[in-house]
């Protein structure tokens, strides 16, 4: 089962405060629920439970449009 976007986006805030508070013991304990229920890789449901990646840094990739002949 696949959380929907309605899902994610009523519920994760709230997964992620709960998340947030809980022990070590305890973050464990729900990343296997979650896991389980939605079929998630570990990791990735630690990255959506912790606020996922940080933004880009801005930087921009380099022109190689020239070549340097």
């Amino acid at each position: 089962m696949n959380m929907s976007k309605e899902l994610e986006t009523d519920w994760l805030p709230k997964l992620q405060v709960r998340y947030s508070r809980r022990n070590r013991e305890g973050k464990s304990r729900m990343l296997d629920e979650i896991c389980e229920d939605y079929e998630y890789e570990r990791k990735y449901a630690i990255k959506l439970l912790c606020g996922g990646l940080p933004p880009s840094s801005g930087r921009s990739i380099p022109d190689r449009s020239h070549s340097m002949s």
